[in-house]
């Protein structure tokens, strides 16, 4: 365990590698070679213990991403690396509006996006969030009105959030940074055993009131989503590169999870209130969606969408408001969810 005085590791991570891109001069003005950098890296933290090994991995994850580029070798044989973009003009200032709306813009967004996200990644947040609503209400009073102006809400119940180690979540956050791999020790709710492996960290997925590892488990081909509450123990492989599938998304993998591959057919009976709420000029289920009145008051709603998890949820949620008339296996399956509960309630 990390002393709780200790700044985290995917922090010092993040900082350091914002020190490192700074010290590289832009295109025109000269190179650095890695030793150099790493010697002026530790020359302004000089309590680091920050090798030169990390600091040439930093320099490859920014050539990497196109940030900087190599010069060719110095007399050594060392790389020269420069950045790629042109200085900016020293003349483009931020003037004091535009840092009160970024201001604005942060303390909204964490006010209004706090219960999609763990408690445990806003942390790091909360000395620029009261920073910025100090300078709103003392300074900036005009942007200011908008606090308490605005609230967001749901009418689906948020379930309280899964404790989590902060340890293991600044663990896998770093391993994410620096492309390498874990050795976990994780809890089956199957099995309830604990259970070791080495992962390829993929990408962190906040869903509900949980936070999720999306990886690759060595030895196994399909990507594995591991709840983070569930990890017992994380140890860091730096010297095992990270496995990255060729073809891997992962706001896709995340956000589709899919009972049939190919999108269906879709059609619902739907009673006069959800036809209202479906409305093409409210919210309707998909853009290109077909409603037809039937002569009960009822109306049919056809249109083309994907067969996934969210969608027999959504469907079971709106209850006796609709019915689903096509795909059959589809109308099979909400059909029995139906039965069994309606079961539980036949001797009341």
């Amino acid at each position: 365990m990390q002393p709780s005085n200790a700044r985290p590791n995917v922090i010092s991570t993040l900082e350091r590698r914002n020190l490192v891109l700074q010290l590289i001069p832009y295109a025109g003005r000269g190179a650095l070679g890695s030793s150099e950098i790493h010697q002026q890296v530790l020359n302004r933290l000089p309590d680091s213990r920050i090798s030169l090994r990390t600091i040439q991995r930093d320099l490859q994850v920014f050539c990497a991403s196109g940030k900087i580029e190599s010069l060719g070798t110095d007399d050594v044989g060392a790389s020269q690396w420069q950045r790629v973009d042109k200085a900016p003009d020293a003349s483009l200032k931020e003037g004091p509006l535009k840092s009160a709306k970024v201001a604005l813009g942060l303390v909204m967004l964490i006010e209004h996006a706090a219960h999609l996200v763990h408690g445990a990644a806003l942390k790091d947040l909360q000395e620029s969030y009261q920073q910025s609503k100090q300078l709103l209400e003392r300074i900036h009073p005009l942007e200011g009105r908008w606090l308490n102006k605005v609230i967001s809400a749901t009418q689906h119940l948020q379930l309280l959030p899964a404790r989590i180690n902060e340890t293991h979540l600044h663990e896998v956050q770093r391993a994410l940074l620096e492309g390498y791999q874990l050795q976990i020790t994780y809890f089956s709710r199957r099995s309830r055993t604990e259970k070791p492996k080495i992962i390829s960290p993929l990408g962190l997925s906040y869903q509900d009131s949980s936070i999720y590892v999306v990886c690759l488990e060595a030895g196994e081909p399909e990507v594995r989503t591991l709840a983070l509450h569930r990890f017992r123990s994380t140890k860091a492989l730096e010297s095992r590169q990270a496995q990255m599938p060729s073809d891997f998304d992962l706001r896709q993998h995340v956000q589709k999870i899919l009972v049939e591959k190919a999108p269906i057919q879709l059609k619902l009976r739907i009673n006069s209130a959800l036809r209202e709420r479906l409305d093409p000029s409210e919210t309707p289920l998909t853009q290109k969606q077909k409603l037809t009145p039937l002569n009960d008051g009822w109306h049919l709603l056809e249109c083309e969408v994907e067969y996934s998890q969210g969608l027999k949820w959504w469907l079971l949620s709106h209850g006796a408001t609709l019915e689903v008339l096509e795909p059959a296996s589809l109308r099979h399956t909400i059909a029995e969810s139906v039965k069994t509960m309606a079961s539980f309630y036949e001797k009341t």
